[in-house]
């Protein structure tokens, strides 16, 4: 019988062997009782004690060289993500940096024309809203707060020195 592994006791005839396969690594003992050829059994036995040491896959200090390396590794890996952000933020930084001067006055001139636009459509709703004897009769209902003809916003400043659709529109 082997302790930790057999409950029981096993009769073997005429087998002067055994043999166990997956042992787990640790310390066992192996018991055994005989007879001899004229049936006498012998009552105490014999024990063999022996261990069987773990493979180094199976240690604790090879668990724990992996918790180790695993969490170097997401380290490094959330080390090289930050760096590629912070190269892509300021490659993006420079490259906005680097923007010409006029295509960023036609930005914000195209933000200007927009927000004067939707101050004169308000306008023009307002002004439809009022009673047609105060809105005036000396200028048709379709023109409203506008400088001239339809859609035409030439001249009209969006911010100090800039104009709406450019200079050389003109």
């Amino acid at each position: 019988m082997l302790e930790g592994q057999n409950r029981n006791w096993h009769e073997v005839i005429n087998d002067r062997r055994v043999q166990y396969t997956n042992l787990a690594p640790g310390p066992y003992r192996f018991r055994v009782m005989a007879s001899n050829n004229s049936g006498v059994w012998n009552e105490t036995g014999d024990t063999l004690s022996f261990s069987i040491a773990p493979a180094y896959y199976q240690t604790r200090w090879f668990a724990a060289l992996l918790v180790i390396a695993t969490a170097a590794l997401l380290w490094e890996a959330h080390r090289l993500r930050i760096a590629h952000i912070a190269r892509q933020f300021n490659r993006t930084r420079s490259t906005r940096g680097r923007a010409s001067g006029r295509a960023s006055r036609a930005t914000c001139t195209t933000r200007c024309c927009r927000a004067f636009e939707g101050l004169l459509l308000r306008f023009q709703s307002a002004m439809n809203l009022l009673p047609v004897a105060s809105r005036g009769s000396e200028r048709p209902a379709g023109e409203g707060a506008r400088s001239g003809r339809s859609g035409d916003y030439r001249g009209a400043q969006c911010r100090a020195g800039t104009t709406c659709l450019g200079d050389d529109d003109e």
